[in-house]
């Protein structure tokens, strides 16, 4: 009999569950051996522009909760936070992310930015909820593939 989930085994199932979305979506998805730099998976345009991926995955994403990201490699990135409980998502720019944070700076200098669900930023993350940030990755996608 299977003993309880731990939080590693929820995250790579929220990683699988997000990515199966995409590829459902239409994408070509391309998943990292190793989370290095906080990329988990990326998307790759017709013309070859990359897209990477940070996947948080939540038992619950909601009034009052937060997910944390310490790093974003320089360019075009996605954050995709996945909701457990609902399995809800929501595909958000890096420099919507970033916007939307908190900035906290640790002792040793590193930068981490923290997002919290809040009534103040509810309806800026509907924006990204769903299909509609499926249509926003989409959006990014074909801008880089050229005529």
């Amino acid at each position: 009999m299977p003993g309880r989930i731990g939080t590693v085994t929820k995250g790579r199932r929220g990683e699988f569950l997000m990515m199966a979305e995409l590829l459902a979506q239409g994408f070509n998805v391309f998943q990292a051996v190793a989370d290095t730099q906080g990329i988990d998976c990326g998307v790759l345009s017709p013309g070859g522009q990359f897209y990477p991926i940070h996947i948080m995955s939540r038992a619950e994403f909601s009034q009052g909760k937060w997910v944390s990201i310490w790093s974003f490699p320089p360019g075009d990135m996605f954050v995709i936070i996945y909701d457990e409980r609902t399995k809800g998502f929501w595909i958000i720019p890096s420099r919507d992310y970033k916007e939307m944070s908190t900035h906290w700076t640790k002792k040793d200098g590193t930068v981490y930015f923290r997002l919290r669900y809040t009534r103040k930023n509810a309806a800026g993350l509907e924006g990204f909820k769903g299909q509609k940030g499926v249509d926003l990755l989409r959006c990014h996608v074909e801008r880089a593939s050229g005529p």
